[in-house]
């Protein structure tokens, strides 16, 4: 084979490759679905505009988990959240709430101690406060985490808001739609076949799905 046909031929080939790589990208179901909507929720029509300040509690959960994974989903609920820029947040330590509450995490569903809600409005400036609970978890494959987050005025206990859905990688469109959210936030230039990972790492796929919930809440 001479060098201009061994040249000639290469080139075929990686072109070749190089639009079979394309249409398998074009193909992928993490670009073109089904993708996973998250239905499982009330919401008042609109953010009023004096919900301008809210207090995130630290996350409560249903079901065992470790002070690390707690810790770890608190960081990840505080970031996802400021990330939609619906309003200033700040959050309460698991410290503070067990000196208000007499627990490190109150779950959404509690009997809330007398005015609870007023004394955080009073001492942490805030107009709300957002409740997160993990009705289901499993960080192994496959993934599953179970949401339910309540947005509740202070003023009145009133809720905005609330949220309540289990995503499970068992479930082809919340696959899809994981690895979706992975392809559009990874840095640029990571390769697609990553993708997967945010299946198999349990910060990932608790992010993809703290940002699914959130996406859900009414605008302003």
């Amino acid at each position: 084979m001479n060098g201009l046909f061994r040249a000639t031929f290469v080139c075929l080939i990686s072109l070749g490759l190089s639009a079979g790589c394309s249409t398998l990208q074009l193909q992928d179901p993490a670009r073109t679905g089904p993708f996973f909507t998250p239905a499982a929720y009330q919401s008042a029509p609109s953010i009023p505009p004096e919900i301008r300040r809210v207090l995130v509690l630290p996350v409560a959960s249903d079901v065992p988990m470790t002070d690390d994974q707690l810790v770890k989903l608190d960081e990840i609920v505080r970031t996802t959240l400021g990330q939609t820029s619906k309003f200033e947040i700040t959050p309460l330590t698991r410290a503070e709430c067990a000196r208000i509450a007499g627990k490190q995490a109150v779950h959404s569903t509690d009997a809330l101690p007398h005015d609870f809600l007023g004394r955080l409005a009073a001492s942490h400036a805030v107009d709300a406060v957002i409740f997160t609970d993990i009705t289901s978890y499993s960080p192994y494959p496959p993934m599953r985490i179970g949401l339910r987050i309540k947005l509740a005025r202070t003023v009145d206990n009133s809720l905005l808001w609330a949220f309540d859905t289990v995503f499970s990688a068992t479930e082809k469109r919340v696959v899809n739609s994981a690895r979706r959210y992975w392809i559009d936030t990874a840095p640029a230039n990571t390769p697609a076949d990553y993708s997967n990972t945010v299946l198999e790492n349990p910060s990932r796929f608790a992010t993809y799905a703290t940002s699914a919930a959130f996406s859900t809440l009414p605008g302003r």
